[in-house]
């Protein structure tokens, strides 16, 4: 019995003791001085949990959240790119979480695993691709940060580069024909003039609107700017819209972008597939048409029409030629008539 007792108190003596010391240390570590320490700490701290329990404290969610931060602040990643990565590696991370794998340890047998599961769910080869580019970020970023010394190959699936769907001159036609509302007119006129992408279109203020010069200032990918030109007629739509349907909707005088719902407030994604979709509708095209393809179309008119593709490269805001040269596979009657025109025995 006295043993016990001895016993008891010897327990708690070294556990004080530890406690004391543990808890020293972490309060003089924990400064800007030791950012490093505080990512390990954590690390060690969030082991402990089961990670299988499928929920915040698996022990790469916190680590997802600085990467993110860190993608957003010092890569200027878009708010889209931010939400996008954010899904791909929740996703992952269920998945290995729920069988009790350390995402911070995968080799190449979990890899396999991972794109097996995917397969199997019926994703896309585009999707997959999608998920293993946010995972390779993610694990470069551990590594830059001394996380993780190495991670495992992994290939990924081929991607069939599909030609860009377009409108014919003729259904772009019907389109402008059509019996639109003032918005709905305005929409389509400014991205068939100026080939902005979705998000750059529901980003646009109105003080980034240059009515005299002819212009428009786009916030692209990776927050560059870049000037886009616009003609008469989506300028004149815009003119109407501000005169007689914007400010019917406003709520807040602080908010300056351009397209606004009936509520007021800022339009989404969702709002702007369904304006376009309902002008295609009212226009009786025979297809289904997406914001998208109004960029497609304006990009394969100009080369139609001998535009040079280093100038359609920056007006749809192209980092690389080679994102702009897909459209020379579309222009295949312009191929036929240049042919035809300087060919000897055509």
């Amino acid at each position: 019995m006295a043993n016990s007792k001895i016993s008891i108190f010897l327990f708690f003596r070294i556990y004080s003791d530890f406690y004391f010391t543990i808890t020293s240390q972490s309060k003089s570590l924990k400064s800007p001085d030791y950012p490093q320490f505080q990512i390990t700490l954590r690390m060690v701290n969030e082991t402990s949990n089961v990670p299988g329990e499928n929920n915040g404290s698996y022990p790469a969610r916190s680590l997802i959240d600085d990467f993110l931060n860190f993608k957003s602040i010092e890569s200027y990643a878009s708010k889209n790119t931010i939400s996008t990565y954010r899904t791909c590696l929740n996703k992952i991370c269920d998945y290995f979480s729920d069988r009790y794998i350390d995402i911070l340890s995968l080799d190449r047998s979990a890899m396999i695993g991972l794109m097996a599961y995917m397969r199997g769910k019926g994703l896309s080869n585009k999707t997959i691709c999608l998920r293993l580019v946010a995972l390779r970020e993610f694990f470069r970023y551990l590594m830059m940060e001394g996380v993780i010394k190495k991670f495992p190959y992994f290939e990924y699936p081929k991607l069939e580069r599909k030609i860009p769907t377009y409108l014919t001159y003729k259904e772009i036609d019907k389109l402008f024909k059509a019996p639109l509302n003032i918005k709905q007119r305005m929409i389509l006129e400014v991205l068939y003039a100026t080939g902005m992408r979705v998000s750059e279109l529901l980003d646009l203020k109105i003080y980034n609107i240059d009515f005299d010069k002819g212009f428009v200032k786009c916030l692209g990918k990776g927050e560059k700017e870049r000037l886009v030109p616009i003609g008469s007629k989506a300028i004149e739509a815009i003119k109407v819209y501000l005169k007689e349907v914007r400010p019917k909707l406003v709520r807040d005088e602080k908010v300056d972008n351009l397209l606004l719902t009936r509520t007021g407030k800022v339009y989404r994604r969702e709002n702007l597939w369904e304006n376009v979709r309902n002008s295609a509708r009212v226009a009786k095209l025979k297809r289904h048409v997406k914001p998208h393809d109004l960029r497609h179309t304006l990009a394969t008119h100009l080369l139609d029409n001998e535009a040079d593709i280093i100038f359609i490269k920056e007006i749809l805001g192209h980092v690389s030629l080679l994102s702009t040269q897909i459209y020379t596979h579309v222009s295949i009657s312009h191929l036929k008539k240049v042919h035809k025109k300087y060919h000897p025995r055509a």
